[in-house]
């Protein structure tokens, strides 16, 4: 079974972005990391408590090439990642199959891309 787990946003103000979504769309403050080079913060939706948004800080970074658009990712979590790696090695949409990774976050994680080049990652919390 999967469900949505967050969406992923690139974003040039991070503490504007953070107001922005906690006084229009009820979402607080959950944590914040470094990876990589970038300060990331998850605000954790207040009327759905499974949905998180990540701010990726482009402050500090090489921007992306983004087309006009902030958007970097939707995630997808999973409890059976072993199921899922199963379904995309059967499937016709996949043509590579995805580096598993393990991040220092205790999560289990890979990125594909769908039919329309976006990027998808799915995780399973270890």
């Amino acid at each position: 079974m999967l469900k949505i787990n967050h969406i992923a946003l690139l974003v040039e103000n991070l503490k504007e972005t953070l107001n922005f979504y906690e006084e229009l769309f009820d979402f607080k403050y959950e944590k914040e990391i470094e990876y990589e080079d970038s300060k990331v913060v998850f605000l954790q939706s207040m009327s759905d408590i499974s949905f998180k948004l990540e701010l990726i800080d482009l402050t500090n970074h090489q921007k992306r090439e983004m087309n006009g658009s902030t958007y970097d990712h939707i995630c997808f979590e999973t409890t059976d990642f072993e199921s899922f790696l199963k379904k995309l090695s059967n499937s016709e949409w996949i043509v590579e199959q995805p580096t598993v990774e393990i991040n220092k976050f205790g999560a289990r994680f890979l990125f594909i891309s769908g039919i329309n080049g976006e990027n998808i990652q799915v995780l399973e919390v270890i």
